[in-house]
C-alpha cells in the first residue's frame, strides 16, 4: 500500500529517458481488493493485459480517481 507513490519519483531518476514507464493498476482506495471475486478478475484480467499490450500508451498515474470504480 503506498509502494507507487514512493517508488515512481526513484524510478523515474534511474530508468533511461527511452524506457516508458506508467501505472497500471486499481485505482486508489481504502481497500486493496474489490470485494465481490468477479469484480476481482474482471479488474485483474483488465490489469495484466494492458501491462502486456505494448500498444496502450500508459500514464504516470491511475485514469480514475480515488473512490471511483
Amino acid at each position: 500500500m503506498g509502494a507507487r507513490a514512493h517508488m515512481s519519483p526513484r524510478l523515474m531518476q534511474i530508468l533511461p529517458e527511452q524506457l516508458a514507464f506508467g501505472y497500471i493498476g486499481r485505482p486508489e482506495r481504502a481497500s486493496p481488493g474489490e470485494g465481490y471475486p468477479a469484480a476481482h478478475v474482471a479488474e485483474q484480467n483488465r490489469i495484466v493485459s494492458i501491462a502486456l499490450n505494448l500498444s496502450i500508451p500508459v500514464s504516470m498515474y491511475p485514469q480514475k480517481k480515488p473512490g471511483q470504480r
